[in-house]
Parts: structure tokens; C-alpha cells; sequence
């Protein structure tokens, strides 16, 4: 047996509060997490690749609970953990990118993730140049790491689309998308024929749900997960992450520049993986969903927009509470 105090109580302290994450039980999972990293860096230290690990999922807790500025830059103000002399190191995206390049340098799978993580939330946050100067720089590596056609390269290419929708440069997003549809039917074959059906899952951070400055600015892909845990419960799912994430940028990217069938159809792909996967009580069903529900409203079917926003509500309703800003979202959105 292990004392309270020893890495390996940390490690498994930290993977059960990556499966409370999972099931979206933030603020039981944030207790463990927030545990977990104040062992891991008396015992392992602040530059190591287990405590930016943690701080990754402590970051993705925050943001769950709509707390981007925690997620992003983290918490360091706090003080010590508790009223102790032990310093906190931040618990944002921004500290582990910092201490996963360090150790495991720029090129790296993880930091390129972390690096996404954080392209997205600037976007959500209005900060499109960020954005896609990080999505552009995991575009460079992931093409010179993985390959052309890598579903992790139709995702990044999705996601500048998207954010240069955002920024009204239509053709510079339909070029990104086009090339993204150009390697899509490759991409799904690579990664099935790599896992046998049964790929592992990297953390390709926040699904599209509503957006805390305006639920159409929504995420075009989804969280970039890392962590042995999510790995081995997707291999023994047998389902595709990375092809879910690429299908779901792609959808996504198809809405903001007003193609809204192709959108209803890669968002669908991404729905069938995402259900019999996480089941469809989860939040990212629920997100999937909302897309969706964007894509009928832009296209004047409202009753089934309207359908998909209630559902998506209930769904957030019973995961966080009448209160959370995603469950006030979607009955406003259904509206406009």
C-alpha cells in the first residue's frame, strides 16, 4: 500500500478523477485532480510530464464549467494549496503547454494538443489571430509528424476554416476547407487501418457547445484528450476518435460558411461515433446536437432546430444544473 503522499496515489487519484470528468461529475473530478497535482509536485515536481497532465485535465474541468480564464491561464494567484507554504503552479493550458514542450519538446503529439486546446479558446474568445497562429502551427507539425492524410491534419485544416469564417475571409476558409474534403476519405481509411477499428484517443480539446460570447461562434471539433485512461476505454470501444473529431471540424466548418446539408452530414458521423461511444446522455452528444440545431435553424427548419435545442438543454440541465451558461443557452438560441 501506497501512503496519501506518493506519486503512484497521485497517478490513480488522478485517473479516477478523469473518469469523474468523463461523466461529467466536474466538481467531484476538480476535488481529485486539484489532490492528485498537489502530490505530484511535492513528489515529482513542477516540470514533469504526469503533473502537466493533471493541470491539462484541471483546465478542461474549468472550462466545462465555463470558467475559460482559469482554463487558459490558470489559477497561480490562489497562493499556496490550502493555506500551506507549497507553491501552486498554474492549472491552465498555458502552464502545461509551457512544461510539455520543455520536456518533451515542440514537436511532440501532447504539446501539439495542448497548443489546439488553447487555439480554441481564444477563438470562442474572440481572439481570432491567437487562434489561428495556433492552429497553423499545429497544421506544420502534425503534416510533417503524421502524414497528409492523418485525420488529425483534416481537423486542423477544418479549424482554420472556421476561424477564418469567423473573421469573414470566406475564401481563405473555403480554400482550408476544400483541402480538408480533399484528404477526408484517406484520413478515415489511415486511422482504421493503423487501429484495427480500435484507434487511441488524444485529447483535441473543447466539442462545439454554445460559446460563452455567442453560442453561434461555437468550436468546429472537439477536446484533444490525453491520459492512458481515455486511451484504453476507446480501444476497447473500438470506436475512432480522431475520425469523430475530423468529421465533426468538418460539419462544423461547412455550417459557418453556409453549407448546412454537408454540415447535417458530417455532424451526423460524428453523432453515431459520439453515441455508441460515451452513450447519449453526454455532453458531447449534447454538443453535437447543438450544432446540428444551429445548421436547421440557419436553414428555417425550426421545429426540428427547436427539437435538438430542447434535448440539448435537458441534457446540460441534468449534467450541471439549471444554472451553467450552456444550459441558459440553447432555449435562448432556440429563439433567434
Amino acid at each position: 500500500m501506497y501512503s496519501k503522499e506518493h506519486e503512484k496515489t497521485a497517478f490513480t487519484l488522478a485517473n479516477v478523477g478523469c473518469a469523474h470528468l468523463a461523466q461529467d461529475k466536474l466538481d467531484l473530478a476538480l476535488r481529485q485532480l486539484e489532490e492528485a497535482l498537489r502530490v505530484q509536485v511535492q513528489t515529482l515536481g513542477r516540470e514533469d510530464t504526469q503533473t502537466a497532465g493533471t493541470i491539462v485535465w484541471i483546465a478542461c474541468v474549468h472550462e466545462k464549467q465555463g470558467k475559460l480564464k482559469e482554463a487558459l491561464s490558470g489559477w497561480a494567484s490562489r497562493g499556496g494549496y490550502w493555506g500551506t507554504s507549497i507553491p501552486s503552479p498554474s492549472s491552465g493550458y498555458e502552464e502545461a503547454l509551457g512544461i510539455q514542450r520543455r520536456i518533451l519538446g515542440d514537436e511532440h503529439p501532447i504539446p501539439i494538443s495542448t497548443l489546439a486546446n488553447i487555439a480554441y479558446m481564444h477563438n470562442n474568445q474572440g481572439r481570432h489571430s491567437k487562434a489561428l497562429k495556433g492552429f497553423k502551427e499545429a497544421l506544420r507539425i502534425r503534416r510533417k509528424m503524421l502524414g497528409e492524410e492523418h485525420p488529425d491534419v483534416v481537423a486542423s485544416l477544418a479549424q482554420i476554416a472556421v476561424v477564418h469564417a469567423d473573421q469573414g475571409k470566406h475564401m481563405l476558409s473555403w480554400s482550408a476547407l476544400e483541402s480538408a474534403r480533399g484528404l477526408e476519405g484517406g484520413a478515415v481509411h489511415q486511422e482504421e487501418e493503423a487501429w484495427g477499428h480500435a484507434p487511441r484517443r488524444q485529447r483535441d480539446a473543447p466539442s462545439p457547445g454554445p460559446s460563452s460570447h455567442r453560442a453561434q461562434a461555437t468550436r468546429g471539433g472537439a477536446r484533444e484528450l490525453q491520459g492512458g485512461a481515455a486511451s484504453q476505454e476507446d480501444k476497447a470501444r473500438g470506436h475512432g476518435p480522431r475520425r469523430r473529431r475530423a468529421y465533426h471540424a468538418v460539419g462544423f466548418a461547412h455550417h459557418r460558411l453556409g453549407r448546412h446539408e454537408e454540415a447535417l452530414e458530417h455532424l451526423g458521423k460524428a453523432l453515431e461515433i459520439q453515441s455508441r461511444a460515451w452513450g447519449k446522455e453526454s455532453e458531447e452528444v449534447a454538443d453535437t446536437e447543438y450544432s446540428m440545431a444551429l445548421a436547421y435553424q440557419a436553414q428555417g427548419r425550426r421545429e426540428k432546430a427547436t427539437e435538438l435545442f430542447e434535448e440539448c438543454a435537458d441534457i446540460y440541465h441534468r449534467l450541471h444544473g439549471p444554472d451553467h451558461f450552456h444550459t441558459l443557452a440553447a432555449p435562448i438560441q432556440s429563439m433567434e
